[in-house]
């Protein structure tokens, strides 16, 4: 018979090692940071690592104001790519661009501040229309042609702001925006009442899949290091 330490133990061993990612607010960035916001931290990091293949990896802040979470070795996933997946803002923007569209891969200047990024100087910054926090769902699929296509679903004062300004703005082109790197610039061809819209692209499988991810989760409220990673 085992023991009860003996169950745990054989039943690590059978499961392999498992991996601490721990973080910490950036201080250099961020100070005074309180617990509702290390909370929703975690929360969002959790999140993250279950739509990125983590299912059941939970984040806990810990006594100290630390993030920590434990991926099991049986994941089979790459910690270097995850760390680096789930502590990006994830900030998702539709932004104006007028009438000229910006090349996809362009990293441009927002008037949508956020504690990740430089101050911007708004006499030359694009106007941020929405976020991703006006998008209540988001859904990945493969078009006929083999290539990727995501469908979100606003809320209802994403809807609002979607319906006004594709109203107003017809042949200007949207750019969508990941932390600041524009994805993709469709023209508006008419207006979009139905609040429902569609982001299509050159996207890998992954890319996609990590667009989504985004789009269905609130952006970090803070910028975060990396304090440890080890078994």
């Amino acid at each position: 018979f085992y023991k009860s330490g003996e169950i745990i133990n054989s039943i690590g061993s059978l499961f392999g090692p498992t991996t601490v990612l721990t973080f910490e607010p950036d201080h250099s960035i961020v100070t005074d940071v309180d617990q509702a916001v290390l909370e929703e931290t975690a929360q969002i990091l959790t999140e993250r690592c279950n739509f990125m293949g983590c299912k059941g990896v939970k984040f806990n802040v810990s006594g100290d104001g630390q993030i920590v979470g434990k991926i099991p070795a049986y994941l089979n996933v790459d910690i270097e790519t995850l760390k680096q997946k789930i502590s990006v803002a994830g900030l998702i923007e539709f932004t104006d661009f007028g009438t000229t569209p910006l090349a996809v891969g362009t990293t441009i200047i927002t008037d949508f501040e956020h504690p990740f990024f430089p101050k911007a100087d708004l006499a030359n910054a694009h106007h941020t229309i929405m976020t991703n926090a006006e998008i209540e769902s988001a859904n990945l699929s493969q078009a006929q042609l083999g290539n990727y296509v995501i469908s979100f679903t606003l809320t209802e004062k994403g809807a609002k702001i979607f319906t006004e300004y594709t109203t107003d703005h017809v042949g200007n082109y949207l750019g969508i925006l990941s932390d600041k790197v524009v994805l993709s610039a469709p023209q508006v061809s008419g207006p979009i009442t139905a609040g429902q819209g569609q982001i299509s692209g050159n996207f890998t499988l992954e890319s996609a899949s990590n667009l989504t991810a985004y789009l269905n989760i609130t952006p970090l409220p803070i910028p975060l290091v990396v304090v440890e990673s080890g078994e």
